[in-house]
């Protein structure tokens, strides 16, 4: 995946120079050199604030009767085989919840009453995620190798210490 930098911040670090950048991946090639970073050589690297995919939706659920359930979408930019992470603003009243990926870009949120009653919930904002693992597979003198899990559009921080 071909990767476009810009540059956040450098200096000094104990003798070394360190590099922050912001990355965007944006085509096929997944391996930085370090001629890139403006380095000889790369000491050790590490990414942060990842953009997941991610998204909300506020509802006002009809109340629930005990063994019925609700499913929710919400768009999230994520694809088949991502995994998911949901939350709820308000006690889901001993209801369950499982978050999963429904179709490309969307995500659902499926709530389900086995509470023995019936249970409605107030107005609320679920939210979902997709974290992605885009971290590094290898660190070698001038190279930075990133997981296969990289994918085009992502944006992330790497700071790189080295010389």
């Amino acid at each position: 995946m071909a990767l476009s930098f810009t540059e956040k911040g450098r200096g000094d670090i104990g003798g070394k120079e360190f590099r922050c950048y912001q990355v965007t991946a944006d085509g096929s090639t997944v391996t930085i050199n370090a001629s890139d970073l403006d380095m000889h050589y790369i000491d050790s690297a590490m990414i942060g604030n990842r953009s997941d995919p991610h998204g909300e939706v506020s509802v006002n659920l009809e109340s629930l009767d005990d063994g019925a359930g609700s499913t929710i979408v919400v768009s999230i930019g994520c694809t088949l085989g991502d995994f998911t992470l949901a939350a709820c603003s308000v006690d889901l009243v001993d209801m369950t919840m499982a978050s999963y990926v429904q179709a490309a870009t969307d995500g659902e949120i499926r709530l389900q009453n086995e509470s023995g009653s019936a249970a409605d919930l107030a107005d609320t904002t679920f939210r979902v995620i997709s974290p992605r693992n885009i971290g590094l597979s290898t660190r070698t003198g001038p190279y930075i190798v990133f997981s296969p899990a990289l994918r085009s559009g992502d944006v992330f921080h790497l700071a790189v210490i080295g010389y």
